[in-house]
């Protein structure tokens, strides 16, 4: 299937809105608050401060609206979204990454309403309890702890029965989810023909692989059924949980297609005002925030605005012919993102692949827009497997174990037959190994002063060996799991690597490095440290260290990788700084 994207538009009807793309369309007002990004965390942090009518709320986003494009509502098109050249994506390349045998590689980053929300894959995973309590144990704030970060973990969520997968006792654990928050989370409503298999290698081999009710109550090792954000068939997103609700409050105005340029100095020490313009040639305005200005434009964005106003490391500022104005060196170091990591085998199977098949997917598409149903209500995989290296594991010779804690997988496996990680003609059963909490770091950085052109991004991947080690037992891994008794009639010869490249061969270090893809989930370029402290971007409270009036809300505050995706993460953190932001000014 290969619509244009324009096209796929048409069957969706525009909503009314208080979405304006000019800047002469704003309400001529004060603005309490001004929210630069309007992501997944903006838009929470949006809609939670403007519940206190007395406070007035702009956002301004860089990409156009979520409305009316189909492909940001159709769960399986959502593979689609994070292609290179997408029209809802930055397009970024990274640098060289030498880890990689000097090639450059596609990192995703949402361009429209809902940020990353509207364009990932949909995938709910929290981490691990010890991953939130290591955020806790770095900031010196017990608030950031699992135990005090599940109940906004829970106030995200809006439980959603998914009909396609069937009785869901015993595949979800209630206590440990939310039944009246905005967000729809559900289970896949899409029985792939895989998942008979992999739950009888459950069974079959239970103390390799074993099944675990609930991957987000605390320990996610095991395989269990994969958590979408999912609901009634359509992709749940910040866009459409926490925006579009509230879009007839008269105290929230939302601003697309204009670009953050830079902000500046209203006070000695305050940052409180903002540039922004559409494009390089259009003139640039500016607006004062009364309150604060909050920076919620993502791992890449946010410090690239940072930097671009002068606020980071003074020596590398003045490289680029930036002007310091505050030092920071912090912004924009710290950079982790996991790395992705594709095998095949031929597969005995004639699943439909939706990639390859063009009649199987307009109807699955028809289907969908008739009644929300069918193959295209589905993510990637229904099933998702979760692993924890033993502790004298061959990872770890030389090496420290980069794991938060003993609840904390060391590597997932995604498997998956039907198309959504392949696009191969021919039946292929698609593994894809995902380092869980990569040791490796790299940064963000500008290229020049011009705020229009993409930063330098470094992903620093396999700078520390033990991630590669990981990837290498997370290979053994695999094929064991694939080659198990229920997997005998289904899965035939390798196909990637070749059968001829064994598993501690430098062959195989060279096909891991010339292969290594990202799920694009960075963290910690704008990292929490602890109040006081003179390494990182923010305090606790997620104040700009050293500075007024200026807080970051996106998942470049989070200070080391979690054991998951970041979307809930940072679902849970916007919710948590909407409180934070509230108390600080006494709002309802």
């Amino acid at each position: 299937m290969r619509w244009d994207f324009v096209l796929l538009s048409a069957f969706i009807s525009p909503v009314a809105a208080r979405i304006y793309d000019e800047f002469s369309e704003l309400p001529p007002q004060e603005w309490d608050f001004i929210i630069a990004g309007g992501g997944t965390a903006g838009l929470v942090v949006a809609n939670r401060l403007t519940e206190d009518p007395s406070v007035h709320v702009l956002v301004i986003e860089a990409g156009e609206s979520h409305q009316g494009i189909l492909d940001l509502e159709v769960p399986w098109l959502s593979s689609r979204l994070r292609q290179p050249a997408a029209p809802f994506d930055w397009n970024t390349s990274s640098t060289a990454q030498p880890g990689l045998n000097g090639r450059s590689i596609i990192y995703a980053r949402a361009r429209v309403l809902g940020g990353s929300s509207s364009h990932n894959g949909m995938i709910w995973i929290r981490g691990s309890s010890d991953d939130y309590d290591k955020w806790a144990e770095i900031t010196g704030d017990e608030e950031w702890s699992w135990k005090n970060m599940v109940p906004y973990l829970k106030k995200v969520e809006r439980w959603t029965t998914a009909p396609g997968h069937g009785p869901e006792e015993g595949d979800f654990d209630p206590r440990f989810h939310g039944f009246k928050g905005p967000l729809g989370i559900s289970l896949s409503n899409v029985i792939q023909p895989t998942d008979p298999l992999i739950i009888q290698t459950t069974k079959d081999l239970p103390e390799v692989f074993h099944f675990i009710e609930d991957p987000n109550a605390g320990r996610p090792i095991g395989i269990a059924w994969t958590q979408f954000s999912i609901a009634n068939g359509t992709r749940s997103s910040a866009a459409t949980a926490y925006l579009d609700p509230v879009l007839d409050r008269p105290n929230l105005s939302v601003l697309v297609n204009n670009y953050v340029t830079k902000i500046m100095e209203t006070a000695k020490g305050s940052f409180r005002a903002v540039e922004f313009a559409q494009n390089q040639t259009s003139l640039r305005q500016q607006l004062t925030a009364k309150k604060e200005l909050i920076l919620s434009a993502g791992v890449v964005g946010t410090p690239q605005i940072l930097l671009n106003s002068g606020i980071g490391d003074p020596v590398e500022l003045e490289k680029v012919g930036v002007k310091p104005v505050f030092s920071l060196p912090d912004v924009g170091k710290n950079f982790s993102t996991e790395p992705m990591i594709p095998f095949s085998w031929a597969a005995n199977t004639t699943v439909i692949n939706l990639n390859t098949n063009e009649t199987a997917s307009d109807e699955a598409l028809q289907q969908w827009i008739e009644s929300r149903t069918g193959l295209m209500t589905g993510g990637s995989e229904s099933l998702s497997a979760y692993f924890r290296l033993p502790d004298d594991s061959p990872a770890f010779v030389g090496n420290d174990d980069p794991s938060a804690g003993p609840n904390t997988p060391h590597f997932g496996i995604g498997v998956n037959a039907n198309g959504y990680f392949s696009s191969n003609t021919d039946p292929t059963l698609s593994v894809l190994i995902e380092v869980s909490e990569p040791a490796s770091r790299g940064f963000v950085g500008l290229k020049s002063t011009d705020p229009f052109e993409l930063p330098l991004l470094d992903l620093g991947f396999y700078s520390a060996l033990v991630d590669l080690a990981i990837v290498k037992e997370g290979f053994k891994v695999a094929i064991q799991f694939v080659t198990a008794p229920a997997w005998k009639e289904f899965t035939l010869d390798r196909l990637t690597p070749p059968p001829g490249v064994a598993v501690d061969s430098d062959n195989l270090v060279e096909f891991i490095r010339n292969s290594t893809g990202t799920a694009s989930h960075g963290i910690g370029t704008s990292a929490m440290s602890p109040r006081g402290a003179k390494n990182g971007v923010v305090d606790p409270d997620l104040r700009v260290k050293g500075l007024s009036g200026l807080r970051i809300v996106d998942a470049g505050v989070i200070p080391r990788s979690p054991s998951a995706n970041t979307q809930a993460p940072v679902y849970a953190i916007a919710e948590r700084a909407s409180d934070l932001i509230k108390k600080a000014w006494g709002l309802k």
